[in-house]
């Protein structure tokens, strides 16, 4: 890129500037792409989390109910 720098003078200045914003931005593009993965994840999580409380609370009412039925 030297050669390119040189060759526009002043407009080679600019053009690596605009390439350093390009790349921040690509890593802030990472960055997020990073946190909203993370969230994605997270939520997942809480769902299957409380699909298996869910099953769980069904289960034990469904035997609670049976063991009250058996009992009269």
């Amino acid at each position: 890129m030297p050669k390119f720098g040189r060759c526009l003078g002043n407009q080679g200045a600019s053009v690596k500037k605009m390439i350093n914003v390009m790349e921040e931005n690509k890593r802030e593009q990472f960055d997020n792409d990073d946190i909203m993965s993370k969230i994605y994840e997270e939520l997942e999580r809480e769902k299957e989390q409380k699909f298996v409380n869910l099953m769980i609370e069904i289960i034990v009412s469904l035997t609670l109910s049976e063991l009250y039925e058996e009992g009269d």
